[in-house]
């Protein structure tokens, strides 16, 4: 098990004991001029749908998106967790059309979702 040096916040629904443990994961780039907008953006949908998500503290941002990140970890400011199949596809398609003019960093270890510049 790899430990993160990062620290994150979550928002896990009631309904819900714990994260998935395994199955798809969608992953939310943004850059330090716009991560803000871009995480109310997304919780806001989460939180609406009850999807389980997790950020990267803001305190921590400069270790996610500088230039001496993880290769694993760097732009990864969301991390979402689908129930399904089924639920993974609503989101993907929710979120790109709710972030088509967003740029992030390009995220070196996820496949992008079509021509998004922030949504893998």
């Amino acid at each position: 098990m790899m430990h993160s040096k990062f620290q994150f916040h979550y928002y896990v629904p009631s309904a819900m004991s714990n994260l998935p443990q395994q199955g798809w994961k969608v992953h939310v780039s943004a850059f330090y001029d716009n991560y803000r907008k871009v995480l109310k953006k997304v919780a806001k949908y989460c939180y609406l749908k009850r999807i389980p998500f997790k950020y990267v503290l803001s305190i921590q941002l400069r270790d996610l998106l500088g230039k001496q990140a993880s290769r694993l970890a760097a732009g990864k400011l969301i991390t979402i967790y689908p129930k399904d199949d089924q639920q993974f596809e609503e989101i993907v398609l929710d979120l790109y059309k709710a972030l088509r003019n967003i740029h992030g960093p390009y995220i070196l270890t996820d496949r992008r979702y079509r021509n998004s510049r922030c949504l893998y």
